[in-house]
């Protein structure tokens, strides 16, 4: 798996998350699908949308902006600053009929525009069932994504900025990780949480799986700590995985009530 997918594999399983309600009766293939193009460049993938119903299905495919919100952890966009790659994407315009059990292929072209600067640029392709003009045929609400990334020159670790606190919501307490993304690139956020008592001595641990910030945003990651802890001033430490291979910590002093 390369540094992208594993970049974006918690984005990934959220944004392609099905929205239809009723009969599941669409499948789409792939619910990624990954560029890495030069600026001038363009390639073609295809999508597979898949009707498994007894019924056929009229379907059409179109391209939108992926902002980052508050699936998961919480994971807030910087507003209006989300790289987008809405423009260089396209699909065939129109509908198109799937008899019933049976795919179809749809082609998705990405072009990257001459001058275009480094960076990770995020779009959503979403495909949607609609209704037939004669009545006939089946209609189901809500569509399928595929999120599509494009990548234009090599990922780096860009700069980002990391804040450590502790709140407590409803009775429970958490470790929250603030952590701004000022680059281009996803930023990885995976890593080791771990609280010391006064003594210096181990009193809690956990890790957490990659749920990386977005380029130009911002992301907010809330731990829930043991119940069993003591309340007093404990050092809290954050180790992050970088893209590179290499870690980068931060210490705080932190107290839990």
């Amino acid at each position: 798996m390369s540094k992208l997918k594993t970049a974006v594999v918690f984005l990934l399983c959220s944004a392609a998350a099905s929205a239809l309600r009723g009969q599941m009766s669409l499948s789409l293939s792939p619910v990624h699908l990954e560029f890495t193009l030069a600026a001038g460049n363009s390639e073609e993938r295809t999508l597979t949308v898949g009707n498994d119903s007894p019924d056929d299905i009229r379907v059409r495919a179109r391209v939108t902006a992926w902002i980052p919100g508050p699936a998961g952890p919480d994971i807030p966009a910087a507003e209006d600053a989300s790289l987008s790659s809405k423009d260089w994407l396209g699909v065939i315009a129109g509908d198109f009929r799937i008899p019933a059990r049976q795919s179809l292929d749809i082609p998705v072209i990405a072009a990257v525009p001459q001058g275009a600067e480094p960076g990770q640029y995020p779009a959503v392709i979403a495909v949607q069932s609609v209704s037939d003009e004669d009545g006939e045929g089946l209609h189901l609400q809500g569509s399928l994504t595929a999120l599509a990334v494009i990548t234009v020159g090599k990922p780096r670790d860009d700069e980002t900025s990391e804040e450590i606190s502790v709140e407590r919501r409803d009775g429970q307490a958490f470790l929250v990780l603030h952590r701004k993304n000022t680059g281009r690139f996803f930023a990885p956020t995976a890593g080791t949480f771990v609280l010391r008592d006064e003594r210096g001595t181990k009193a809690w641990e956990t890790e957490f799986a990659d749920n990386p910030v977005p380029p130009l945003s911002e992301g907010i990651y809330r731990i829930p700590l043991a119940s069993g802890l003591a309340a007093g001033r404990y050092e809290a430490e954050c180790v992050l995985y970088r893209l590179t291979g290499k870690k980068t910590a931060l210490k705080k002093a932190v107290f839990i009530e």
